[in-house]
């Protein structure tokens, strides 16, 4: 990934903070900012969530393929539409009315052995 990934119109932006966790094992990190307020709009507290793909969809509409490091648990990603501007999100059939609340739902998804 590229570390700034900008939406169409370029108002919202993706960056990416990365880690070398192991031997050639990355974790990206996003963060998404809103230009227009200097905010950011959407980032995760665990440092063990790594993007592996962001597709925008329209100018504010972003899909997120998501993974958590180490791994150990099915399924391995999860795809979430985040929209910037409405600040709501959805994974799977389950919708987020806040996107602080994105990665509480994204971790409740994941079945460990």
């Amino acid at each position: 990934m590229a570390n700034d990934t900008p939406s169409p119109d370029g108002r919202f932006h993706i960056w990416i903070s990365a880690m070398e966790v192991r031997m050639s094992h990355w974790i990206e990190r996003p963060t998404i900012t809103d230009t227009k307020i200097r905010q950011n709009i959407l980032f995760f507290q665990d440092g063990n969530w790594s993007l592996d793909q962001a597709t925008w969809i329209g100018d504010h509409t972003v899909q997120l393929v998501m993974r958590k490091y180490p791994g150990n648990h099915q399924p391995a990603d999860l795809t979430a539409t985040v929209d910037c501007l409405a600040r709501t999100a959805k994974v799977g059939d389950r919708e987020v009315k806040h996107l602080f609340e994105l990665e509480g739902v994204m971790y409740s998804l994941l079945r460990y052995d």
